[in-house]
């Protein structure tokens, strides 16, 4: 299997985090940072996916690696949500779970790895169509500047878990 996982591409450094106050801004990256489909549940299900995938270290290396992507992300996000007076708890309206706390029922535990592969990059899909609203509908340009360099990273994610699962399908049935 080809190692994944590292990217040839340089990408740009994140911007500061320098917002003007906005709670409502701050409610909308809360979805992002603690709801059904957000960060927190993104890193969950990387660690989850790279236990899983240790026979094949190349891909739970890989898997891994997108974990600490989205908890840095996790990271930008709540500081955003702190500068712009809410409080990062891991939360969200839209969250039905829990009483609106983050819950594991939000990952996916699917452990058949073209499954799983499949799931991450409809995920990602999720996620970078979810920071392209935001974006739309944000103007602080702080806020809006760190969103444009998450999406970035998921677009990486998005196109390297694509290669992942082509490589997969492509390989003869014994080798999968």
């Amino acid at each position: 299997m080809m190692d994944h996982s590292t990217s040839t591409q340089a990408l740009p450094p994140y911007p500061p985090i320098h917002p003007q106050k906005n709670p409502c801004y701050a409610r909308l990256l809360a979805e992002d940072y603690a709801g059904v489909q957000s960060e927190l549940t993104a890193i969950m299900q990387y660690v989850y996916q790279s236990v899983q995938t240790q026979a094949e270290p190349a891909l739970s290396k890989t898997l891994a690696r997108i974990a600490q992507d989205e908890m840095h992300h996790l990271q930008i996000l709540a500081k955003l949500i702190r500068a712009l007076g809410g409080d990062p708890q891991y939360r969200a309206r839209t969250n039905p779970t829990m009483g609106h706390f983050w819950s594991g029922q939000n990952v996916c535990y699917q452990t058949a790895v073209a499954d799983l592969l499949f799931q991450d990059i409809q995920g990602e899909k999720a996620a970078i169509e979810g920071y392209r609203r935001r974006i739309a509908c944000i103007l602080d340009e702080s806020v809006r500047q760190n969103l444009q360099r998450i999406l970035l990273d998921e677009e990486r994610h998005l196109a390297l878990l694509t290669r992942l699962l082509q490589d997969r399908q492509q390989r003869p049935c014994g080798e999968r």
